[in-house]
This record gives C-alpha cells, structure tokens and sequence, in this order.
C-alpha cells in the first residue's frame, strides 16, 4: 500500500428514502445512482456500467446505508468521540465503528455543523488502512429535484453489467 493521495471532485444528490447521484468529474468521470430499486455504477474510461440490486448493494456497503437513509447508527456502529488528533475547529467529531466486521470500513469518522447538523466531512477508513475522505459544502436541505435525476441513461455503446 502506498501513501499516495488521490483527489476527486463532483456533486451529490440524496432523496430519501434509498435515492441517490453522484456525479464525479475528477479524477474520472463517473456517475453512481440509485433509484430506489437498483443501483447503477458507470465508469467513462471503462465504457460500462454494473447495475445492481439495491438491498444487494445495502448490504454491501455500509456507507450507502447510511447515506440513503437505511442505516441506524445506534444499532449499526458503536459510537466514540473522536481522537483529539481528528477534532475540527467549530465541528462535532464521531467515531463509529461497524457492530459487525465489514470487508470495506474498519470505522468512519463523522464531523457535524453543529448549527444545522449537516454532515461537513466524513471519512472511511478500511481494514487495509486505506482513508477515503469526503468533504461537503453548499449543502442545500431539500432542494427541488426532478425524479430523472435518479435514473441513469449510459452513452450508447457502453456495455452493461448486471450483478
């Protein structure tokens, strides 16, 4: 493993309950949305998509089910403060730490606004060590979002994958 560092960037959309888009320019384009029923990865530089079951795909990945809502801290993690090292000026800090031992997240930790109790930074740390870290900003709670925004159409040509 190396200590390499890999920056991305794109926008985000969550409609509960189990809706979701992520839509990444950097380094890759890639877009990840669900619409409820299945989730559906396309990778630009592969020319494909994997489309999976979403109660296959909550399964797998605890951090879907705490975004799409599903997720139940209390029941899913344990709760921790934070390590000094990882507090954040003007931020509450949370470590949670799966219930059950995952493949993917040896523990999270969560950093919240504490004036709107918005999610400003979340980070994911696997069993290999790996830090995957996301940051946050012009959130908008609520925001008007067209139900095609959760449907993905891949450019022609792109082979799929069902999972």
């Amino acid at each position: 493993m190396s200590n390499r560092t890999r920056k991305g960037s794109g926008t985000v959309v969550f409609q509960k309950p189990y809706k979701m888009r992520w839509d990444y320019q950097k380094p890759d384009a890639q877009v990840l949305v669900s619409d409820g029923k299945k989730v559906s990865l396309y990778v630009a530089a592969s020319r494909q998509v994997m489309v999976r079951a979403m109660d296959e795909y909550l399964q797998s990945d605890v951090t879907y089910a705490f975004f799409s809502g599903r997720g139940r801290i209390v029941k899913d993690f344990t709760v921790d403060a934070s390590p000094p090292e990882k507090q954040l000026a003007g931020l509450y800090a949370i470590k949670l730490t799966p219930q059950t031992t995952h493949p993917q997240v040896d523990y999270l930790y969560l950093w919240v606004d504490p004036k709107q109790y918005f999610i400003t930074r979340f980070e994911v740390v696997d069993q290999f060590g790996s830090v995957t870290t996301l940051s946050f900003s012009g959130i908008e709670l609520n925001p008007s979002v067209s139900a095609a925004t959760f449907h993905y159409t891949p450019p022609p040509g792109t082979e799929i994958l069902e999972q």
